[in-house]
């Protein structure tokens, strides 16, 4: 949680560092509160909170298991701080419920898992307080308004370069809030046209992955951010450890560049990576055309690298358009298996 110890330190630090006076900091008193305020919001917002895994009993009260009891009065007194995996039995096998806990109230998105550990359902907190998601609006949005419904031609490509799989995959999008901790995000969804032939030939090549057919998209278009999560189900589970497609509005040039990285927590479904962690980077390299419903449009080329120092480096490809958004999405492992995702079709629905 909040440290202010620790903010002080870096707050002190940096004055050092510009040569601030103690005269120059009375002098300029509103600036440093402001500037003081900014330090402890950056530490609140940038913890890493512990991972706690409990039996249900020892969360809530009572000993009933479904959705209804989850609420802030149901709550057992002086929950502490973290990400909570709480379990249908007492050897911490059966999963329930996930989710956030910070100052003893219930926050963020929560999910309810099935015995075949499923996501079944999920509720959203701020502040203890229970959000009706389905009364909430993106009313940031300029490209992923809801209703659209994107159809990419999607290829998975063996590193012998033999096309292993080719269907249509759908991202749909709508107006359904699905996380307010940090920043809003908005729920799409990924929707895979895939046959048995399909799961047996690519099943080997993640053996503990669970094959769907549609799997959530979490989208975030704001003034500073556009990003989509990427379809990471089935032979495309591999995109998770790569950099999310993602760009900043306010800084589409040629030559920008930014980093982020990604901690695949313990028990984490995807087993192969659970406690690794990639580092990810990205740079706007040029631009280009893309061939969209008969229309060459222009698309800024996003090109970076993810990288584990187990697996090696991964590769990626994105490129971006300022009407559609992402319209060609290349991804390349560490075992130089290569997904495409190429944009052919857009409509409404109605």
């Amino acid at each position: 949680m909040f440290k202010p110890f620790k903010v002080c330190f870096i707050f002190i630090s940096l004055c050092f560092l510009i040569n601030i006076s103690v005269a120059n900091m009375y002098k300029n008193k509103y600036l440093i509160l402001i500037f003081f305020i900014a330090l402890c919001k950056i530490s609140l917002s940038q913890q890493n909170l512990k991972i706690q895994k409990i039996h249900y009993t020892a969360f809530l009260k009572g000993n009933i298991i479904n959705d209804t009891v989850l609420h802030q009065s149901n709550l057992n007194d002086n929950i502490e701080d973290g990400e909570y995996f709480i379990y249908y039995d007492t050897s911490l096998q059966n999963l329930w419920l996930n989710g956030v806990v910070i100052n003893n109230k219930l926050e963020g998105n929560w999910e309810f898992r099935n015995k075949d550990n499923k996501i079944i359902l999920f509720k959203m907190f701020s502040d203890g307080e229970e959000i009706n998601i389905k009364l909430t609006e993106n009313k940031f949005a300029q490209i992923y308004i809801p209703n659209k419904v994107y159809e990419y031609f999607a290829y998975y490509i063996s590193a012998a370069d033999d096309t292993l799989s080719y269907s249509l995959v759908t991202l749909n999008t709508t107006s359904q809030m699905y996380e307010v901790l940090h920043s809003s995000r908005f729920q799409g969804c990924w929707t895979f046209n895939y046959n048995k032939h399909d799961s047996l030939l690519l099943a080997k090549i993640y053996p503990w992955n669970i094959w769907g057919k549609n799997t959530i998209c979490n989208i975030t278009e704001t003034e500073n951010t556009i990003q989509i999560y990427p379809p990471r189900q089935n032979q495309f589970v591999f995109t998770e450890i790569l950099m999310f497609p993602s760009v900043s509005p306010k800084n589409l040039r040629i030559g920008y560049k930014w980093e982020s990285q990604i901690l695949l927590p313990e028990d984490y479904f995807l087993k192969e990576w659970e406690n690794d962690t990639f580092y990810h980077k990205a740079e706007i390299t040029g631009k280009t055309t893309y061939l969209f419903q008969d229309n060459n449009i222009d698309c800024w080329i996003i090109k970076g690298t993810s990288f584990n120092s187990k697996f090696g480096t991964c590769f990626f490809t994105y490129l971006f358009n300022e009407i559609y958004g992402f319209v060609s999405l290349e991804w390349i492992n560490y075992d130089k298996q290569k997904a495409v995702f190429e944009l052919k079709n857009l409509t409404y629905l109605k």
